[in-house]
Formats: structure tokens, sequence, C-alpha cells
């Protein structure tokens, strides 16, 4: 599917984005992407960055695995959250953040970074909308509660992964586009890798990430993304989950066509 982007939100997309048809109501299509990693990575490192425009205006899962420990990136009315539980409990990390995802027309781009190493507790998630820092909020819905210094997260076990989806195949679908996914096994990256600022619009754009940090687990040819890491640009240039960051990460598309 083509879109493009530059209006008053002052985001752009290039020329490719997957339609997923989902949310919480549409249960007759669920479409996401779906893999089981066979080496596992880093649970307690990572960086997700994706652009996107959300369609059905509900919890929208971005990327997510349902183990041992749940990890789930989503949309959630207006906002964005993730969460270490299944539930609305505290049991375990849950944070929310601020701004809110209102306009339904745009493309926006988000990086989100697990990172429980680090020895202060609010810079073991961090977030980025359109390539500004955000700050995590209390909200109705949840009451922050940071990850523990070297937390082990769902994601990057041997656990099934969607995109699209929270990773357990049921409950909720993100509907709506994505675009230019990167993920990065092993490393706690900002925005600037993924995107800039237009000197002459002010708009932010996404550009082509480059590392010359390697990552445990880069096969021959590859510095940066890491045992589980992958790179879907969904811009028509390969079948629909074929990772094309050379780790060779492929994802099963379920529901697609037809």
């Amino acid at each position: 599917v083509a879109s493009r982007n530059d209006s008053a939100a002052g985001t752009f997309v290039s020329d490719g984005a997957l339609r997923f048809r989902g949310g919480s109501v549409n249960t007759t299509k669920k479409q996401t992407l779906q893999r089981t990693p066979g080496t596992v990575g880093s649970r307690s490192t990572w960086t997700f960055s994706a652009w996107f425009r959300r369609g059905y205006p509900d919890s929208s899962p971005l990327f997510g695995c349902v183990a041992t420990n749940e990890s789930v990136i989503q949309t959630y009315i207006d906002m964005i959250i993730m969460r270490g539980t299944t539930n609305n409990s505290i049991a375990g990390p849950k944070m929310d953040w601020a701004p809110r995802v209102k306009d339904y027309g745009n493309f926006y781009h988000v990086v989100m970074v697990l990172d429980t190493t680090n020895g202060t507790d609010n810079q073991r998630v961090r977030y980025w909308l359109n390539g500004s820092r955000e700050i995590v909020i209390n909200t109705q819905y949840n009451t922050t509660n940071w990850p523990g210094q070297n937390y082990q997260g769902g994601i990057n076990s041997a656990a099934q992964h969607e995109i699209g989806g929270r990773g357990d195949g049921a409950s909720i679908w993100y509907d709506g586009l994505m675009s230019q996914i990167n993920f990065i096994d092993g490393q706690a990256l900002d925005a600037s890798y993924f995107g800039y600022t237009d000197e002459l619009t002010g708009a932010w754009r996404p550009k082509k990430y480059a590392n010359t940090t390697a990552s445990p687990g880069d096969k021959a040819g590859v510095v940066g993304y890491g045992t589980c890491g992958f790179y879907l640009p969904f811009d028509g240039s390969a079948p629909i989950g074929k990772d094309q960051s050379g780790q060779g990460n492929d994802w099963t598309p379920f529901n697609f066509g037809g």
C-alpha cells in the first residue's frame, strides 16, 4: 500500500506502508506478522522504531510478545503505552506517555527503548515520538511502575512475537498502517538513528538506519542489528515479512491476502 504524508503533524513517511486490519472489534481479519525466535536475544536491551498511522481508535498493539514476562508496545485510545503485564495490575512494569496520538490522518514515528541495565529507574524505558523524547505520565489506566534493574522482558525470548498483535494470537490487533520498522537487539538507541529534522520545513523525516557499533549476533556484513534484529520497510521491494537487515529473521504473514 503506497502512502505519503507531509501535512500538519510535521512527519513524512516513505513510499511504502503495510495496511493491517484489526482492532478489538474486527475479530474476523486479525492481520499480523508472527515469528518465534530460534535463538534468543537480549531481553534487557533493545530498540524498536516504526512509522505508523492508526485506523480504528482503540487499543492497538504495534509489537508484542506474551511470554513469562509480557512485553507489548501499543497505542491505547490516544496515547502510547508499554506494558510488562497482561492486565492493569501493577505487578509488572507499565508506563504511559504523553503527548497523545490524536490525529488519525497522519503518520507518527515511534522509538521505544528497553534498557534495564541502566542504573536509573526512569531511564530503563525510553520513548520518542516524531523525534522528541517524551515524558512518562500516570493516567486513569495505569500508575507508572518502572522495571527493576536487569529486568528480563518477553521480547527476544523463545516465544511467539507479533507485529500488529500482542504476541498471544488473540484479544486485540493493530488497525492501521505501518512502515520502516527497525528492531535493534542489544543496543539502546535514540530517534536520531532513524530520522532527522528537515532544515527547510521542520518536518521529521525517516532516514536509513546505519550504525558503526556491532550488536551481539550480527551476521557477516551486518553491523548493529543483533541476534533477533530485523528491518521491514514494507516498500514493496520484498515479500511481506521478509527481513531486509541481512540477519534473516523473517516473519510469517497471518491473514494477509485473499
